[in-house]
């Protein structure tokens, strides 16, 4: 509590199975971030070597930003 989490990192939440889309469109939106993003991680794994790598992380934080500007424009319920 009280911490800042960077908006990439919270993108693990989405994706370990615990979050359901709202609607039928964005489910199939997030089903397609997450193949993207799992083709980002095993990607940054083969070029980093570790997901302790400090690139790593950094590159892994900004492939779970992307997920997510992909798919909040879209949110009804973050629409303005």
């Amino acid at each position: 509590m009280g911490r800042l989490i960077p908006l990439g990192d919270l993108w693990d939440v989405l994706v370990d199975g615990t979050g359901a889309a709202f609607t039928d469109r964005l489910k199939r939106e997030s089903e397609a971030a997450v193949k993207f993003y799992a083709k980002a991680r095993t990607h940054l794994l083969g070029k980093y070597g570790s997901d302790t790598h400090t690139d790593f992380l950094a590159d892994h934080r900004s492939s779970g930003r992307c997920c997510w500007a992909r798919s909040l424009p879209t949110c009804p319920r973050c629409a303005g």
